[in-house]
């Protein structure tokens, strides 16, 4: 059913908290359609550094990403799961 949406816009979130790590800031351009989600020009910030890059969630639960990450004191396996 998701694989017939379509849509694109821009992506901006605030306090936000992934795997118990605290993001101030997320934003992206954001794309969906048979492919799944694609997010381009992702960047994430707070205290603890940036992280930029794209990241695409397919409809099969699959997703592929190539980032740019400088943080400092996060266990980077808890960012990737």
């Amino acid at each position: 059913m998701l694989k017939k949406f379509q849509g694109s816009g821009k992506l901006k979130l605030t306090k936000l908290n992934y795997n118990g790590i605290p993001i101030q800031k997320c934003s992206a351009l954001a794309e969906l359609g048979p492919a799944g989600l694609k997010l381009t020009n992702l960047e994430l910030s707070d205290k603890i550094g940036t992280v930029k890059g794209k990241v695409i969630l397919k409809p099969d639960g699959q997703f592929e990403y190539d980032l740019d990450m400088d943080l400092q004191n996060v266990a980077v396996a808890n960012f990737m799961t």
